[in-house]
């Protein structure tokens, strides 16, 4: 991940819950995925920053989610096509 994009998303209030020390950007595990997947959907598919925080929020969600919503915690995991 490029430095120059990752300063551009906090200085944007995209990483609310990250944190400098001693001049040195803190991260939690869950910042950091939710970073790496921003980035991904920015490249592969043209996304706005905006948009690509919020897909990467929801899918975090959808994949906690379990059976209520479909999510893969569910108790069959493959799709209903029907």
């Amino acid at each position: 991940m490029e430095p120059e994009w990752l300063t551009r998303h906090i200085d944007e209030g995209l990483f609310p819950h990250v944190e400098r020390f001693a001049g040195t950007w803190r991260f939690s595990s869950a910042s950091l995925v939710r970073a790496r997947r921003m980035r991904q959907l920015e490249r592969d598919f043209d996304a706005v920053p905006e948009l690509a925080a919020l897909v990467a929020i929801c899918w975090k969600k959808w994949m906690t989610c379990g059976h209520a919503c479909g999510g893969p915690g569910r108790a069959s995991a493959s799709p209903d096509l029907s």
